[in-house]
């Protein structure tokens, strides 16, 4: 993934983006996948050939990645994340991140894609990973976070906690560390 010239530059943070977006977020806010399709979404006949979409981004994670992370759990787990004992403490830590809470804006968020999903052929959308750290220049983490795919509305929140969760996953930490 090819970071632009302004990729650093400030943007309105949102916990939702539309891949149609007049302006496109940057990488870090919604990762190489998603800022992708949306620079597509604003080239000049190519933009038919894009499916339609949301992106979910960071924001919306982030008091939940903090939660865990401030969890005893964490404590107990990452300094032995590279042991024998890791693949046993992320099952754990997987669990924990797919019970949190739902905030007022995470459901709000939720419902606007369900809202959308209903108009959508077939009402089934793909929700994947699309993490800022995956594509990148050193690690592609190719086939390491969930992918779930024939989504129906009524399925996305558990769609969306299981693709969250899958970063603590073990696989995860693995590859990360060896690159």
């Amino acid at each position: 993934v090819r970071l632009d010239a302004n990729d650093d530059a400030p943007y309105e943070r949102a916990m939702l983006a539309a891949l149609d977006a007049k302006k496109p977020l940057p990488v870090r806010a919604v990762g190489g996948k998603s800022a992708s399709l949306m620079r597509l979404y604003g080239t000049p006949g190519v933009s038919s050939y894009v499916p339609g979409g949301y992106a979910i981004t960071v924001d919306f994670f982030a008091e939940w990645t903090a939660a865990v992370t401030a969890s005893r759990e964490w404590a107990a787990a990452e300094p032995k994340l590279g042991t024998p004992e890791g693949p046993r403490l992320c099952v754990g830590l997987k669990r924990l991140a797919q019970r949190l809470p739902l905030s007022a804006a995470q459901t709000a968020c939720l419902d606007i894609v369900r809202r959308a999903m209903e108009a959508w052929p077939g009402r089934l959308a793909a929700v994947r990973s699309s993490a800022p750290e995956e594509d990148g220049t050193g690690a592609s983490f190719a086939g390491v976070f969930e992918t779930k795919l024939g989504v129906s509305p009524e399925g996305l929140e558990a769609a969306v906690r299981a693709c969250f969760a899958s970063v603590f996953d073990h696989r995860v930490f693995s590859y990360a560390g060896a690159h």
